[in-house]
């Protein structure tokens, strides 16, 4: 990126050879004051001129001469090694690229050179200084109070070009809403405590070189994030917190306590030694004002809000933020139909209280293996025609957290009854005067509760009972027969075979 510092100016150096006497050797620099982004890159724009006679033998750019008039090539400087990129050729074009900006080209001052065929042709162009852009913010008024108009402006030592596009950042967060800008300024129309805290900003494209942070309305604070998680039982959760404090100040203690538990006149109790949290609770600080809180095998009575609490070494050095919240749940499957029929189709939902990962992958059980891909697996298992071999105990687990799972839900599925069997005791060809026993018996769900007898006489059909056993206590003759039986439910009815009695006589 090369950038203007006032009006472009074209520097034309004229030079009289001899043999040439007339013709025009120039450089050429769209700017002799370029400006740059550390560790980015910059490109020095430049073309040159010479007699049309003559033939170009080489190009190069420098920084010093050696002996005389000589001087040597920049891309073979040991501190530019790797750095610098000729962009021209040997027409016309010598731009000049220079990678991986450092402060120490800052004290440099380049210059293109070109050689031709003729021994005294050879020209240097005039000097190119670099500068490097350092990005600060400016806060108008310098002490604002809440409902005060605020503005912050992203200015540099030299000006930058191509319409640049701005990144603004709260407690190193960037802005989004309520207050997004993508330009040099940002304006907070009536500033209150939740705009408080360390502003800085930087250039797109150049986000790991932001300004030094100022300090609006406060320079207590503390950023969460997240704010809020939904967690599995037996899970882990990380929040991370980011605190601010006036630059002479030092912390020398951070933790994290729950919410509603700080007793009056007294520091509140670290999270850590919480009896309950005893070898499940760990703090880290990836880097200065950054502190991660972890919790390992989540309980539901884990769920909780907690705050992040730090003390400096001034006095009345010390600040809370407010509170995240963390709730624990359990998974559960949901079956619709909750009364479910055979040939319905069935869905089974594995749901929570909140709301988990997006990506999260779900696992399917019955009794209490896991499911293959009969059926569409996800957060919900549909069975589009449900049969009896479905009936089971189904839970549901996150991937990754198979030792989770929900508790099991049973799926029973209703149907007619089925197999109906008429059966006679103690013998199909009991003696008259015997005592004997018709049982009808089926498979149902729910249990047949309607059971009718019939007697054939040829083709014809006479019910002779309508329980699930008939007794004859004193059999004849005249009751002799064919017997069937008829077993229904709320589903459906089924008919038994026919048993054939056949009464002797007692000789």
């Amino acid at each position: 990126m090369s950038v203007t510092k006032g009006p472009v100016v074209l520097t034309t150096v004229f030079c009289i050879l001899s043999g040439v006497l007339g013709q025009e050797w120039k450089v050429t620099y769209s700017s002799t004051n370029v400006c740059g982004v550390e560790g980015s890159f910059v490109d020095i724009s430049c073309t040159y001129s010479y007699p049309s006679h003559l033939e170009i033998k080489e190009t190069f750019w420098f920084i010093k001469k050696v002996t005389g008039d000589e001087a040597d090539d920049l891309s073979l400087d040991s501190k530019y090694q790797g750095r610098v990129e000729y962009l021209g050729d040997k027409v016309n074009d010598c731009s000049l690229r220079i990678k991986n900006l450092k402060d120490s080209d800052t004290a440099e001052k380049y210059t293109f050179r070109f050689l031709t065929n003729d021994p005294k042709g050879k020209f240097s162009g005039s000097e190119v200084t670099l500068s490097l852009r350092h990005l600060a913010v400016t806060v108008s008024p310098e002490k604002a109070s809440d409902g005060n108009q605020v503005t912050l402006t992203c200015i540099t030592i030299c000006s930058l070009s191509n319409n640049p596009t701005y990144i603004w950042y709260r407690n190193s967060q960037p802005l989004t809403n309520p207050h997004p800008t993508s330009s040099n300024t940002l304006s907070i129309t009536s500033v209150s405590k939740e705009d408080a805290g360390y502003y800085s900003c930087a250039v797109r494209g150049h986000e790991g070189h932001p300004s030094l942070s100022v300090c609006v309305l406060s320079c207590w604070s503390v950023t969460y994030t997240p704010k809020s998680i939904c967690a599995l039982k037996g899970s882990s959760v990380e929040f991370q917190s980011y605190c601010t404090y006036p630059a002479d100040h030092t912390v020398t203690k951070a933790f994290w306590f729950i919410k509603g538990t700080w007793p009056s006149g007294q520091e509140p109790k670290d999270l850590i030694q919480e009896e309950r949290y005893h070898g499940r609770v760990n703090y880290s600080e990836e880097k200065t004002n950054n502190h991660t809180l972890r919790i390992t095998d989540l309980i539901t009575g884990d769920s909780n809000s907690f705050q992040f609490r730090f003390i400096t070494d001034k006095v009345g050095g010390k600040f809370s933020g407010g509170d995240v919240e963390l709730s624990v749940i359990e998974l559960q499957v949901l079956v619709d139909p909750a009364i479910v029929t055979e040939r319905n189709t069935v869905t089974l939902t594995c749901i929570t209280s909140c709301s988990l990962s997006n990506n999260a992958t779900y696992i399917w059980y019955k009794n209490p293996h896991a499911i293959g891909s009969n059926h569409t697996a996800g957060k919900t298992l549909n069975i589009p025609s449900v049969g009896i071999e479905d009936t089971g105990s189904y839970s549901c687990a996150l991937q990754g957290h198979e030792d989770h799972r929900s508790p099991e839900r049973t799926l029973s599925v209703r149907y007619g009854p089925r197999n109906t069997l008429a059966s006679v005791h103690p013998s199909a060809e009991p003696v008259a005067g015997d005592s004997v026993t018709l049982t009808c018996s089926s498979d149902a769900n729910p249990p047949a509760q309607i059971y009718t007898w019939y007697k054939k006489s040829g083709d014809q059909s006479s019910p002779v009972g309508s329980s699930q056993n008939i007794s004859f206590a004193s059999i004849s003759s005249e009751q002799s027969g064919l017997y069937y039986c008829e077993a229904g439910n709320e589903i459906g009815q089924n008919r038994s075979s026919a048993v054939q009695i056949t009464v002797t006589c007692k000789f």
